[in-house]
């Protein structure tokens, strides 16, 4: 990154894309201090996904043979799941596939419907290919406890497989937080400690992890 600094002639820009927002904070010092610039880009809108979308089955559809209120479908489905343009574009190729299948000239709403109910994980299987194996292994011990286990007592149970701090252990809890993968809630009558919530049904969870 200082190659400009010694080389005249030079013309040589970096650009580093992080989809997590605290990214740059895990960076040495030294190496910040040469980013010139963050810009940051919001979540899409509803209107921004619908037409990505209308775009995408533009491309992948014959002419007429996709519903616009399909479309639309979609693109609402998408915006509610964390606003990822993966899980729309998920539904649109299952959808297509269902509708083949049956033999049937257009896709609409219901095979979106039908092709929401696997797309919706989408995300969830790019999220758990992302994870590190410490992020899997404490994520499989929530996936493996009862609904709204306590933080201390999550804790002991990553402590028989992994070595780490309290502090190192709350790291990868607030990661899988970041990642929507759980939830944390105050636990009653704590000032510190919380409940540990899945976003996603369990089964489905240990069904992915088990395939990595």
């Amino acid at each position: 990154m200082r190659f400009n600094e010694f080389e005249e002639e030079a013309k040589i820009g970096i650009i580093c894309i992080m989809n997590e927002a605290t990214a740059p904070k895990d960076l040495d010092p030294r190496l910040r201090s040469y980013m010139g610039r963050e810009v940051y880009f919001p979540p899409y809108e509803l209107e921004e996904i619908t037409e990505i979308l209308r775009n995408r089955a533009r491309e992948a559809f014959l002419p007429g043979k996709i519903e616009d209120e399909a479309i639309r479908l979609a693109s609402h489905y998408s915006y509610n799941e964390n606003r990822d343009v993966r899980v729309g574009l998920e539904i649109l190729r299952r959808a297509g596939i269902i509708a083949e299948n049956r033999g049937k000239e257009r896709v609409g709403t219901r095979e979106i419907k039908e092709a929401f109910k696997e797309a919706k994980y989408i995300s969830m299987k790019i999220l758990l290919h992302s994870l590190d194996e410490e992020e899997r292994t404490l994520l499989r011990k929530i996936a493996e406890s009862e609904e709204g286990i306590s933080t201390p007592e999550l804790y002991e149970l990553f402590s028989e497989e992994v070595s780490r701090t309290p502090q190192h252990f709350r790291k990868l809890l607030q990661r899988l937080e970041w990642y929507r993968l759980v939830e944390l809630r105050p636990l009653p009558g704590s000032t510190r400690a919380r409940e540990v919530y899945l976003r996603f049904p369990k089964e489905k969870v240990r069904e992915y992890l088990d395939m990595l």
